[in-house]
């Protein structure tokens, strides 16, 4: 066998050795939507409740979003608006519960009983996305409570799990009074902070309405 030739194999070899062992990328465009069933809003805030310094936490499971992704195309990324239903929120506290509802979020009045999110842009994203990878993004957009919206940025660390498959948590912190938000005082609790973080935890599965 020539020199030539034996190169030739070689190169062949290694190529398709590389072609194998390759992460796959994803099929493009790719719809995914928020499964209820993996997916979790939360807020965090402290708050000093009979002379003890805690972390009031505060969950909800009815959340609703998607995201359209095109790996050959990352100008055609498109998000659904994220929507948190918070009259569902609960604690470990049935009169927190309520006075989060009744008194705080005002949960009965006309529009208050969901706070939404609509992405506007997103920085860090690598395109197109691989199976078995992690990637740390920022996703930008207007975030609406008791009917006063303000722009916030939260920070998602996202695992593909696979091409069907989106995991991960996002986060950010905000302040009470953007939103016009008041804390009523009640004769237990001494303090509750200006700060609260939201989070939420989501599973993104494609090809599901």
């Amino acid at each position: 066998m020539t020199s030539l030739k034996r190169l030739t194999r070689l190169l062949l070899t290694v190529l398709a050795t590389a072609a194998f062992a390759a992460p796959a990328a994803l099929a493009t465009p790719v719809d995914y939507v928020l499964d209820p069933t993996a997916s979790q809003a939360s807020f965090l805030i402290g708050e000093n409740l009979l002379g003890r310094e805690n972390t009031a936490v505060g969950t909800t499971n009815v959340v609703t979003g998607g995201v359209s992704i095109d790996g050959d195309d990352p100008s055609a990324l498109a998000f659904q608006v994220f929507t948190v239903d918070v009259s569902t929120l609960t604690t470990d506290d049935r009169m927190r519960d309520g006075q989060i509802r009744n008194n705080i979020l005002q949960t009965n009045r006309a529009g208050n009983a969901t706070v939404t999110f609509a992405p506007a842009s997103v920085a860090g994203l690598e395109l197109p996305l691989v199976a078995g990878t992690t990637q740390t993004v920022q996703l930008t957009g207007e975030l609406t409570v008791k009917g006063v919206t303000r722009t916030v940025v939260f920070d998602l660390d996202l695992e593909v799990v696979s091409d069907g498959d989106l995991r991960g948590t996002a986060s950010t912190v905000v302040q009470l009074t953007d939103f016009d938000i008041s804390v009523p005082r009640v004769p237990l609790v001494a303090r509750v902070d200006e700060d609260v973080r939201l989070v939420l935890d989501f599973r993104l599965v494609a090809g599901q309405e």
